[in-house]
């Protein structure tokens, strides 16, 4: 089985209060070079994961699963909108993306899995991380 690597988005965000509230939106494009196989993500508050499945068994625990439509020039796009309800300290808070794939199984983020310089059907795109802060 695979394992998370280092975060590829991270931010920073000052608790409004202490027990302010933090929305946490991304838009992921990715891809990988296996069609049975998927990439995996999950959010962490400083180095804690958050907004993550509920435990069972060995199933890996994750805030989102996108399941690459296999061709060379695609991607997929994944969306993660969840809320932090966690209670602040007015301190300043670093949030994270992770992304996993399943052992051998390679993985990109904003480009496919083919990424010959083709302007007609080959792009670079970009994700995006936005942290909301909500009054309490």
């Amino acid at each position: 089985m695979g394992r998370y690597y280092r975060a590829f988005f991270d931010s920073h965000t000052t608790y409004p209060s202490e027990s302010g509230k933090v929305r946490i939106q991304a838009v992921i494009h990715n891809s990988t070079n296996n069609s049975n196989n998927a990439i995996f993500f999950q959010i962490l508050r400083g180095s804690t994961a958050i907004g993550i499945g509920a435990a069972a068994g060995n199933r890996l625990r994750a805030t989102a699963q996108s399941h690459y439509p296999y061709s060379d020039y695609s991607q997929t796009c994944t969306t993660i909108d969840f809320i932090d309800n966690s209670p602040g300290s007015s301190a300043t808070v670093t949030y994270k993306i992770q992304a996993r794939t399943w052992s051998t199984v390679k993985g990109w983020i904003n480009r496919s899995n083919n990424d010959a310089d083709a302007a007609d059907y080959i792009a670079r795109t970009i994700s995006t991380l936005t942290l909301t802060e909500l009054a309490p």
